[in-house]
């Protein structure tokens, strides 16, 4: 379970970066409760969670790479390559933090 919760704060720091650089308009927080930010953010922290599950329980950082990009490619309706390389990231993030137990 560390992996994923290592892997959801890496995919909330990769959208971050990448709202601030342009590269995605995407916020999932203010999406799903607009005037609760505190709320938003806890359910940004369950989804990136769940996300970050297939790459915790992979067998290598490269199962966990290929994991987590197709699942950012799926989840994406727009940007999917910053999709797939933020979940990417997330996934191995995930697998690493798991692995080391």
């Amino acid at each position: 379970m560390r992996g994923a919760l290592a892997g959801a704060v890496a995919i909330a720091v990769a959208y971050a970066a990448g709202r601030r650089q342009g590269l995605t308009s995407s916020d999932l927080a203010r999406s799903l409760a607009p005037d609760r930010p505190a709320v938003g953010r806890a359910a940004q922290l369950a989804m990136g969670t769940l996300a970050s599950l297939p790459g915790a329980r992979a067998s290598s950082p490269a199962v966990a790479l290929a994991a987590g990009a197709a699942l950012g490619a799926l989840a994406s309706r727009n940007g999917r390559a910053f999709s797939a390389g933020a979940h990417a990231l997330a996934a191995v993030v995930a697998q690493r933090v798991a692995a080391r137990g």
